[in-house]
């Protein structure tokens, strides 16, 4: 099946093209996939950027309480990628790919990661 990094990456990249497609179901289901290698092997910034897509996409596909759960996880996830890189969070929070997703925990989440 191949490499299970590579693939989970792939599997990441084709939930965000799916949900940008409008296949929220399909981008919740390969963004979950995606997820559970990258919570098996402690890959935190993968991780929460796979959350955050299965949380967009369940709220896309009408499943609020799960959005707000993955979100939430995803939150918690970032902030302890903030605390473990130190002085080298700045300069990764000021990515626009991290913003953009950043923005989709909500106003309090990115408050908390500040």
């Amino acid at each position: 099946m191949g490499d299970p990094w590579f693939v989970s990456h792939s599997q990441l990249a084709l939930a965000e093209a799916l949900l940008e497609a409008g296949d929220a179901e399909g981008a919740r289901a390969a963004a979950l996939r995606a997820e559970e290698f990258f919570a098996r092997s402690g890959h935190v910034e993968s991780d929460w950027r796979a959350l955050v897509v299965a949380g967009k996409a369940s709220r896309r596909a009408g499943d609020e309480a799960a959005a707000r759960e993955y979100l939430a996880r995803a939150g918690a996830l970032l902030s302890r990628l903030e605390q473990s890189w130190g002085a080298d969070a700045p300069g990764y929070f000021s990515r626009l790919d991290v913003q953009r997703l950043r923005s989709a925990l909500g106003d309090q989440a990115v408050a908390e990661v500040r």
